[in-house]
């Protein structure tokens, strides 16, 4: 569920983590001779049963997940354009601040792009994009920023002004906060 909407529904059959053996199904038999069940149709049953090592499980399990996680941001994004469809204004202030990040632009500057009072403009794209004008454009520019640390040889505080950033200490704690980790130390993970 994403928002309250039903996104997906992953369905898994039943998997033995090894292969079928009668002492497995002994075993089994043990657990449930005691329910209203044909013993031969369960063995039958049990022997047709797939299954997986340790490893296949691990794989399966990752795959599932990343099908999973998958499928929530494809949700997500679906309601976000649904939301964006209905709010034009959002799109073209989202493309404005995608665009002019590197600028040091204010609420003002975007509700004038397009043509809404800097209130209502603040309240509808908290609603629309669930995030604040600034924690967006923050977004923005530290992704931006990271994109540059990871990619270039350049000065952190050259990366911090070339993004946007006017206060290389508010980018470095902006960066701490978001990424925990300094600017520094997150190029030198990201590098080797």
């Amino acid at each position: 569920y994403v928002e309250g909407r039903h996104v997906a529904t992953i369905m898994c059959g039943q998997i033995l983590p090894e292969p079928p053996s009668e002492k497995g199904f002994d075993k089994l038999w043990k657990r449930i001779e005691n329910f209203s069940i044909n013993k031969d149709d369960l063995k039958n049953a049990y022997f047709k049963m797939p299954y997986m090592t340790s490893q296949q499980l691990e794989a399966l399990l990752r795959i599932v997940t990343l099908f999973a996680e998958y499928s929530c941001e494809l949700g997500i994004r679906l309601i976000q354009n649904n939301k964006i469809e209905k709010h034009p204004e959002i799109l073209k202030a989202k493309e404005f601040i995608n665009t002019n990040f590197r600028d040091q632009i204010t609420l003002d500057d975007i509700a004038n792009q397009v043509y809404l009072s800097k209130p209502y403009f603040s309240r509808l794209f908290h609603k629309v994009e669930g995030i604040t004008f600034t924690q967006y454009l923050q977004n923005i520019r530290l992704g931006e920023s990271k994109k540059l640390l990871i990619s270039t040889s350049r000065k952190i505080i050259d990366v911090a002004m070339d993004c946007g950033f006017n206060n290389i200490s508010y980018f470095n704690e902006l960066f701490l906060k978001t990424e925990k980790c300094s600017p520094k130390n997150f190029r030198k993970k990201h590098k080797s």
